[in-house]
């Protein structure tokens, strides 16, 4: 019995390794979309997609057979660095974007922007992460945050 325990087993890690072992297979599903910089997938609805370009933000509530433009940027630096579902609110994203950070509370319906910065590095958003009690956002200039956190010190580097 134990004999046919240990086959098993060895049958069913060499059946699991050669499947981890294969190539995945790809599909383009970006409808002509290119130089994307961001991507958010709603891990509840895999159907709904967000991408984020050098053209704007986009989403597709069919996965990926179309898109539409939810939020365009103005100015020199238009790219998306990065997109975030708030995770104590799924209808709010955010996107980190090379003119500054913006936030929707309606799933991209409306946008607002939230932090513009005082010049383009400061602007130029590359990350975001939400707390309940502060956001923090990555720039090119350095890291700022907002809410309880915010409150002069001395940095040691």
């Amino acid at each position: 019995k134990m004999r046919k325990i240990i086959v098993l087993s060895i049958t069913f890690l060499g059946i699991f390794l050669n499947v981890l072992g294969q190539d995945l297979e790809w599909e383009d599903i970006s409808c002509g979309n290119v130089d994307l910089g961001a991507v958010l997938v709603d891990g509840a609805k895999p159907q709904v997609i967000y991408i984020g370009s050098n053209r704007g933000v986009f989403k597709s509530i069919d996965g990926g057979k179309s898109f539409r433009n939810i939020l365009s940027i103005r100015g020199q630096n238009r790219n998306v660095n990065f997109l975030l579902c708030d995770p104590r609110d799924k209808n709010s994203l955010y996107a980190a974007t090379g003119n500054g950070l913006y936030r929707s509370p309606d799933q991209g319906k409306h946008w607002d922007r939230i932090f513009k910065g005082k010049n383009s590095a400061e602007a130029d958003c590359r990350a975001v992460a939400v707390l309940p009690y502060a956001i923090f956002l990555g720039t090119k200039q350095g890291l700022f945050t907002s809410g309880i956190l915010v409150r002069k010190r001395a940095c040691l580097i």
